[in-house]
Protein backbone atom coordinates (compact mmCIF):
# COMPACT_ATOMS: atom_id res chain seq x y z
CA UNK A 1 0.00 0.00 0.00
CA UNK A 2 2.76 2.63 1.22
CA UNK A 3 4.63 1.82 -2.23
CA UNK A 4 1.64 2.39 -4.45
CA UNK A 5 1.30 5.86 -2.38
CA UNK A 6 4.80 6.59 -3.38
CA UNK A 7 4.23 5.69 -6.99
CA UNK A 8 1.24 8.07 -6.84
CA UNK A 9 3.49 11.16 -5.73
CA UNK A 10 6.13 10.64 -7.30
CA UNK A 11 3.91 10.51 -10.88
CA UNK A 12 2.16 13.64 -9.24
CA UNK A 13 5.64 15.37 -8.47
CA UNK A 14 6.89 14.67 -12.21
CA UNK A 15 3.40 15.92 -13.64
CA UNK A 16 3.64 19.37 -11.81
CA UNK A 17 7.88 19.65 -12.59
CA UNK A 18 6.40 19.32 -15.98
CA UNK A 19 3.83 21.71 -15.62
CA UNK A 20 6.73 24.45 -14.03
CA UNK A 21 8.59 23.65 -16.87
CA UNK A 22 5.55 24.55 -19.69
CA UNK A 23 4.85 27.75 -17.68
CA UNK A 24 8.68 29.05 -17.10
CA UNK A 25 8.63 28.98 -21.02
CA UNK A 26 5.52 30.50 -21.27
CA UNK A 27 6.87 33.27 -19.24
CA UNK A 28 10.10 33.82 -20.88
CA UNK A 29 8.39 33.97 -24.20
CA UNK A 30 5.99 36.92 -22.81
CA UNK A 31 9.21 38.74 -21.77
CA UNK A 32 10.82 38.25 -24.92
CA UNK A 33 7.70 39.28 -26.67
CA UNK A 34 6.99 42.45 -24.52
CA UNK A 35 10.80 43.42 -25.11
CA UNK A 36 10.38 43.65 -29.18
CA UNK A 37 7.29 45.47 -28.18
CA UNK A 38 9.46 48.09 -26.22
CA UNK A 39 11.98 48.36 -28.90
CA UNK A 40 9.72 48.82 -31.80
CA UNK A 41 7.89 51.25 -29.51
CA UNK A 42 11.34 53.31 -28.96
CA UNK A 43 12.35 52.68 -32.91
CA UNK A 44 8.67 54.49 -33.91
CA UNK A 45 9.09 57.63 -31.31
CA UNK A 46 10.11 61.04 -32.60
CA UNK A 47 13.73 61.42 -32.94
CA UNK A 48 13.92 63.97 -29.57
CA UNK A 49 12.07 61.25 -27.31
CA UNK A 50 14.58 58.47 -28.97
CA UNK A 51 17.43 58.95 -26.67
CA UNK A 52 15.89 59.93 -23.22
CA UNK A 53 14.03 55.96 -24.32
CA UNK A 54 16.93 54.56 -25.53
CA UNK A 55 18.49 55.06 -22.17
CA UNK A 56 15.94 53.96 -20.27
CA UNK A 57 15.55 50.94 -22.32
CA UNK A 58 19.12 49.75 -21.66
CA UNK A 59 18.59 50.19 -18.05
CA UNK A 60 15.94 48.29 -17.75
CA UNK A 61 17.22 45.80 -19.46
CA UNK A 62 20.29 46.22 -17.76
CA UNK A 63 18.77 45.93 -14.09
CA UNK A 64 16.50 42.62 -15.26
CA UNK A 65 20.06 40.72 -16.67
CA UNK A 66 21.40 41.64 -13.24
CA UNK A 67 18.97 40.30 -10.71
CA UNK A 68 18.61 36.84 -13.03
CA UNK A 69 22.04 36.37 -11.93
CA UNK A 70 21.34 36.83 -8.54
Amino acid sequence: MIAGEQQKLAEEKERLEQQIKKLKAQSMSLVTFGEKEIVGWVLRAPVDDKLKLHSEVIAALYSRQRRGRK
